[in-house]
């Protein structure tokens, strides 16, 4: 431990000789650097796009979700729905959430029929 401590102490006190003998163009340049930002590799990685070759939704930290949850969940399958305008849904569970919303309740209202559990797979106007 003392040792890192030594060394540490070292390397501030040749940087601080360093700096005292420079002039002033060297100056400016110095703390023109020391105030640019400095991205970590880390931060690179977030901020460049993942791969995504087979198009599938992104996760709540902004990667692709697994294949096999999207197939688990039925992401791949869509559902319409006429009654709320050819709105179209990607997967069961949406689809079923749907139900639930003011455009599905909106277009049973305006085709007169009540929105109700009996009438809750009603998708097509015929």
């Amino acid at each position: 431990y003392m040792n890192i401590q030594k060394r540490r102490f070292l390397q501030h006190q040749i940087t601080q000789e360093k700096k005292q003998a420079l002039n002033y163009t060297e100056k400016v340049a110095e703390e023109e650097e020391e105030k640019a930002p400095e991205v970590d590799s880390a931060e690179e990685e977030e901020n460049q796009p993942s791969y995504n070759p087979k198009n599938l939704p992104t996760g709540w930290d902004g990667k692709p979700i697994p294949l096999w949850l999207y197939k688990l969940h039925g992401l791949g399958v869509e559902y319409k729905c006429e009654i709320c305008g050819g709105t179209s849904y990607m997967g069961r569970r949406a689809f079923e959430r749907h139900f639930q919303e003011w455009r599905h309740a909106y277009g049973m209202k305006c085709l007169k029929i009540p929105n109700t559990v009996h009438f809750r797979d009603v998708t097509r106007i015929e």
